[in-house]
């Protein structure tokens, strides 16, 4: 059986350290791909974190419910912004439309208007309860 050679080099040797060199470099790969992943994960973390945080003051706060609820609208329009990409800066009709599939959030949303443009007073027990919520929507719904 005649080998093929190149200088003196057969094929065979070429093609298995071919293979060699692919098979290190589709490790290092996978490597560093699980690294990134690690990250991306820390960071989503990191924003999960940030959410409870700002969730455990609303609820620790002693401010008007109003004022509770203005915060909690714009910590909503925030993690909402990361978690569906909607836009913070859409009016309330729109975001709902956005979740017309997610029943629960939409209700989230009905919520917030009715407490904010009702003419009544806002009860504290009624914003502690969408605080509440929210907390929930957040440890349901990773970034």
């Amino acid at each position: 059986m005649a080998t093929l050679e190149i200088n003196g080099v057969s094929w065979l040797l070429i093609a298995v350290i071919v293979l060699i060199v692919f098979l290190i470099a589709v490790i290092v790969l996978y490597i560093e791909e699980k690294k990134i992943k690690k990250r991306i994960a820390l960071i989503r973390n990191d924003r999960t974190i940030f959410y409870k945080k700002r969730i455990r003051s609303l609820k620790q706060s002693k401010k008007t419910p109003e004022q509770n609820l203005v915060e909690l609208n714009s910590l909503s329009r925030s993690f909402f912004k990361e978690a569906f990409k909607i836009n913070p800066k859409l009016d309330y009709s729109e975001i709902i439309n956005k979740l017309k599939d997610k029943k629960e959030y939409q209700e989230f949303w009905k919520n917030i208007v009715e407490y904010s443009y009702s003419g009544k007073k806002v009860a504290k027990k009624d914003v502690d309860k969408l605080i509440s919520v929210l907390e929930k929507l957040i440890e349901t719904r990773k970034l």
